[in-house]
C-alpha cells in the first residue's frame, strides 16, 4: 500500500492489515502549502490503541519498523501480537511533538 498524506493538518485516514501479515505501507507526507517535510533526523512513532487515550498495544519506532527516506516513511512489521479487531492509531513525530496522521487500525 503506498499513499500520500498532507502533513499540513493531521487527517483521518485508515490502515487496515491482515493478522499475521506483513505490515509494509509506503507514506510519502506532503503539505498543501508546498513547504518541506524532511524527517531524516527525526523520530516517528506508530502508536496502536484499543482506544485514544490509553496505553499503546503496540508501537513502532523509525529505525526499527519505520524506515525514513526524507519524506517518505515505509512500514515493515508482522503483527502477530494483534487480534481481528478495530484499533485506532496516531501516526507522530515524537522529536517534536506533532501528530501526522490518526484513525482506524484494522485487523482482518
Amino acid at each position: 500500500m503506498t499513499t500520500t498524506h498532507d502533513f499540513s493538518r493531521a487527517s483521518g485516514d485508515h490502515l487496515k492489515v491482515e493478522l499475521d501479515s506483513k505490515f509494509d505501507a509506503v507514506i510519502d507526507i506532503t503539505r498543501s502549502d508546498d513547504g518541506a517535510v524532511d524527517f531524516t533526523s527525526k523520530t516517528i512513532k506508530l502508536d496502536i490503541m484499543t482506544k485514544y487515550g490509553e496505553d499503546p498495544v503496540v508501537t513502532l519506532t523509525s529505525g526499527t519498523e519505520i524506515t525514513i527516506s526524507t519524506n517518505r516513511l515505509t512500514f515493515n512489521k508482522t503483527f502477530s501480537e494483534l487480534s481481528r479487531r478495530k484499533y485506532v492509531y496516531e501516526l507522530y513525530n515524537d522529536t517534536d511533538k506533532i501528530s501526522i496522521a490518526k484513525g482506524d487500525f484494522i485487523v482482518i
